[in-house]
């Protein structure tokens, strides 16, 4: 059983691997493990570039948990490529949203955001958090966002929107919006708004195809 000691030890272990560029670690059903103490340990990864995490169905991951492990960005300058699982990480809210959100925004080298919080208790205003966020990242060029909510609205389109326009090298982008049942034409309309701004990208036609549902 993986504890939070573990996750200790583990970070003790990264004070020998300063020249590390790559690091994958997968923590699946991990239940007891709240990442106490990741984020510090992150930070002494120096040369990290690419950094891959899941916590799929980690009940005990919570908002706390996001703000420590983000913490640890601070001083990964370097980090070009960030892909996070937090599916079925029932606890986050939108507090652990706008954390991650406040400490992205310092990765001024970042190419590639992956993060997945389906499904998630979110509402409009932790994603208008990040929203804001994203816009400080202008070495973006791929974005993908699985965001399984029924409390996002028509808002939360608007925002997305207007990040979009600021990020004017990214190449790729994969919004996942499934259950958004609030949503209507309207923040559609918005979130095209972001998307005639962009000179290349690619959305799965499925995922706004899945919008549909709700408009029948």
């Amino acid at each position: 059983m993986v504890t939070d000691e573990g996750i200790k030890n583990l970070g003790e272990a990264f004070k020998r691997l300063s020249s590390l560029q790559s690091i994958a670690l997968d923590f699946v059903l991990c239940r007891n493990i709240t990442g106490k103490g990741f984020g510090e340990s992150l930070q002494r990864l120096r040369s990290l570039q690419c950094l891959n995490l899941s916590f799929y169905s980690c009940n005990s991951i919570e908002d706390e948990s996001l703000k420590d492990l983000s913490e640890g960005f601070k001083r990964l300058n370097h980090l070009k490529s960030i892909n996070i699982n937090f599916k079925n990480c029932s606890e986050i809210t939108d507090q652990g949203l706008i954390t991650i959100g406040e400490n992205l925004r310092r990765l001024c080298f970042l190419r590639s955001l992956n993060l997945n919080f389906d499904p998630c208790n979110l509402v409009d205003d932790g994603l208008k958090a990040l929203s804001e966020s994203l816009k400080s990242l202008n070495s973006l060029q791929s974005l993908r966002l699985n965001l399984n909510s029924g409390n996002l609205t028509d808002e939360s389109l608007k925002n997305l929107g207007e990040c979009l326009k600021s990020l004017g090298l990214l190449q790729s982008l994969d919004l996942d919006l499934s259950n958004w049942k609030n949503v209507n034409d309207e923040g559609l309309e918005r979130l095209s708004e972001g998307l005639k701004i962009l000179s290349f990208f690619t959305i799965p036609p499925f995922q706004l195809l899945s919008l549909g549902q709700y408009h029948r």
